[in-house]
């Protein structure tokens, strides 16, 4: 498997950045680069940063494995605030949200491209700190920088992620069968209360904070699962997780059957299975699909050598949709609108141009 050190060659992150010609945008180019290679990351001698293309040639796929590709945004006013945090903090999210698709597909992650359209206003030291971000995430997963573009944008920031990794089997939506088990990385629901409080206002729980801006990135955790389990299904829990289970029943065919009482809510939402862990999303967990009783015995040696739970949330039935089971400590109302959300999984969780 080709990883950080394999591969084309790399500039490591203590090398000085490559000059280019003088000028606003390539100064930009510069910065970001410098502040991927201080958060970490290494970047490809023969990248986009410096030249027309990048050269993937040199990505090692062993004997029977794919690659795999996903492509990402993060657009300001509908993914993130400039008053929420800074732009290291940005960046990290944007890559960190794009390597979780490839977690979710039991994928490695090898080689990351950063597009970028800012409007004038954003500085060097800006597109400095944006780059410290993505060089961070792509750091946390072993991945390299390969390059990417910047231009200017007439109004507002967005940052497209194009991430590639290998994998010897894909993972996929539509894998699910009736009596496999529902599991859950993690725990769910507190960046969507970080977004709920910045959005009032008020400084989120410190918790909440954290997996806002240090989301996740279970490359290596699904990996081990899948070394050891038969995984059937997955997916990256960005949109919420009614909304994310849907898409897997969709694809498989199947009702999946999630017991609120099991729901993994993260501590900071007062122990209680808060509507925030079943429709909020940004946590960037993996929902997985396992047939019965694979998964059970990995779990403790899953927890302890990666220091989160793995919970098991339902399961696998003949049928469509997302069915409800348990109470999770709603009332009456809120178990109803819950019930209106699985059933209509269009409205719920983050559904873009709803």
């Amino acid at each position: 498997m080709a990883g950080p050190e394999s591969g084309s060659r790399c500039l490591p992150p203590e090398a000085r950045v490559r000059p280019l010609a003088a000028g606003p945008e390539t100064e930009r180019i510069m910065a970001f680069v410098e502040g991927a290679q201080s958060g970490g990351c290494r970047v490809m001698e023969g990248s986009a940063a410096y030249d027309d293309a990048a050269v993937f040639g040199r990505i090692e796929v062993a004997a029977g494995e794919q690659i795999v590709s996903s492509v990402d945004q993060a657009v300001e006013d509908v993914h993130f605030k400039r008053d929420w945090g800074s732009w290291t903090v940005v960046g990290r999210r944007a890559v960190a949200g794009a390597l979780a698709d490839l977690a979710a597909m039991n994928a490695s992650a090898e080689e990351v491209l950063v597009a970028v359209a800012a409007p004038r206003d954003l500085g060097v030291e800006e597109f400095r700190q944006l780059g410290h971000g993505v060089g961070q995430a792509a750091f946390q997963a072993g991945a390299r920088l390969a390059g990417g573009d910047i231009s200017m944008s007439p109004a507002g920031t967005v940052i497209g992620v194009t991430v590639f990794g290998t994998t010897p089997r894909p993972l996929l939506r539509s894998g699910a069968r009736p009596g496999d088990e529902l599991w859950v990385t993690g725990y769910l629901g507190g960046a969507a209360a970080a977004v709920a409080a910045l959005k009032s206002g008020e400084q989120p729980k410190v918790l909440n904070r954290f997996s806002l801006d240090l989301p996740p990135v279970r490359i290596e955790e699904v990996r081990w699962l899948a070394d050891r389990v038969n995984l059937t299904a997955g997916i990256d829990i960005s949109d919420g997780l009614l909304r994310d289970a849907s898409q897997i029943a969709a694809a498989s065919g199947c009702r999946l059957i999630i017991n609120l009482d099991c729901v993994p809510a993260s501590p900071s939402l007062d122990g209680t299975t808060s509507m925030l862990a079943l429709t909020g999303g940004e946590d960037h967990e993996i929902l997985l699909a396992a047939p019965s009783g694979a998964i059970e015995a990995a779990e403790p040696h899953f927890s302890t050598e990666f220091w989160i739970p793995l919970t098991r949330i339902g399961g696998v039935e003949e049928g469509r949709g997302v069915g409800l089971r348990g109470t999770g400590e709603f009332g009456d109302d809120e178990l109803r609108e819950i019930a209106r959300l699985a059933a209509a999984p269009e409205t719920g969780g983050f559904v873009h141009f709803s």
